[in-house]
């Protein structure tokens, strides 16, 4: 039987407001890890939740050091900014997109640290896809969750 322990975070990450100016958008994550490192769990986003009332679901896995997760969003959620007025989308009838975060332990913040990033396709051509890539940095508050050799928690 594999054991899950259960892990509350609470943390940010910065994306573009409105306006095109950086901004930190509060996010949340409540999540089982297994014996092997692997996670799931749901997520809140600030921005995604205000508009739809939904969680997120989140999967990844954790070492002593790095973190990855992603957020596969259950719907479609963007902003169109075509017309410069940055109107926030959303369709349940679509899919969402994907958000994968990578990061690493910072000892002195005891937070976990890197860059979240989206890779679309947009459109395929011939012989190569044309890809929009975003990214942005994320913080998280909560366990190391895995202990690293020598090491022991309490």
């Amino acid at each position: 039987m594999t054991k899950h322990l259960q892990h509350p975070f609470r943390g940010f990450f910065i994306d573009l407001d409105e306006n095109g100016e950086d901004k930190p958008f509060a996010f949340s994550m409540e999540i089982e890890v297994d014996q092997e490192g692997h996670l799931h769990g749901e997520a809140w986003d600030e921005e995604f939740y205000s508009h739809t009332s939904r969680l997120i679901p989140v999967r990844g896995r954790v070492g002593s050091h790095q973190l990855f997760f992603q957020f596969h969003y259950p719907c479609q959620f963007d902003f169109d900014d075509t017309q410069g007025d940055n109107l926030v989308q959303v369709d349940l009838s679509k899919p969402g997109h994907r958000v994968n975060f990578k990061g690493t332990w910072q000892e002195k913040e005891e937070a976990w640290e890197g860059e979240w990033e989206i890779v679309e396709e947009l459109r395929m051509y011939e012989f190569e896809v044309e890809k929009e890539y975003y990214s942005g940095f994320f913080r998280l508050k909560g366990p190391r969750l895995v202990e690293s050799k020598g090491e022991h928690t309490n």
